[in-house]
């Protein structure tokens, strides 16, 4: 009778052990998932910046930005 109830117990902790490992997985997974989109968003965010670099080096170097309206240039 004492093995019988030695397995049990020892089965429930390797089943609840089990589980632990599935939740575990599940939320590495969606960890991965959302670095692999930070990334993403990253390299975009980093070919728009590069993108708007090249067009402002294609400015004319003379070119003077016009002041706010209602002040002066001095």
């Amino acid at each position: 009778m004492k093995l019988k109830k030695l397995s049990f117990w020892f089965s429930l902790v390797v089943m609840l052990a089990l589980g632990a490992n599935a939740i575990f997985l599940v939320m590495i997974q969606r960890s991965y998932n959302s670095v692999v989109v930070a990334q993403t968003h990253r390299q975009d965010a980093i070919s728009l910046a590069d993108m708007l670099k090249e067009d402002t080096e294609q400015l004319p170097a003379s070119y003077v930005p016009t002041p706010a309206p209602g002040k002066r240039v001095t």
